[in-house]
């Protein structure tokens, strides 16, 4: 059964093709979202580590952020389809232990209000993580 391993609030995050197989580049984490005003727009990246999935299979991931007041999501994916190509290194480790690591750009999100927004992360149509971050302006208008 797949599952959320990790997640990270990150400026970028970038894949890079290597003689030594792909490698995932996260650039500069965030414990908070820090823009310059709010409101005002802010971009940020998310990396999501998923295990409990193995090659050939197909699943998919909807990804919500979202103010913690109840409001209108600010972002909303969709359904995305994802699956994990075959790595014949892999076959000797427990099917629990492989998967993927995803990341997701988001540009220019609009923030209304300072506060806590949450990442919500379905897996199947099922909530599998919830990830809180505070979102505040370094100045006041």
């Amino acid at each position: 059964m797949p599952r959320v391993t990790s997640f990270i609030y990150c400026e970028d995050a970038k894949g890079e093709n290597t003689p030594l197989g792909n490698k995932f580049h996260v650039m500069n984490p965030f414990a908070s979202l820090l823009p310059t005003f709010v409101p005002g727009s802010f971009s940020f990246s998310v990396c999501i580590g998923i295990a409990g999935i193995g090659a050939g299979s197909e699943h998919k991931l909807t990804y919500i952020f979202r103010a913690n007041d109840g409001s209108e999501p600010l972002i909303n994916s969709g359904e995305l389809q994802f699956g994990v190509v075959v790595d014949p290194s892999l076959q000797l480790v427990p099917l629990d232990y492989q998967g993927v690591v995803l990341g997701m750009d988001f540009k220019n999100v609009i923030f209304r209000k300072n506060g806590e927004y949450v990442s919500d992360i379905y897996l199947d149509g099922k909530l599998s993580a919830s990830y809180p971050i505070m979102v505040h302006g370094r100045e006041s208008l």
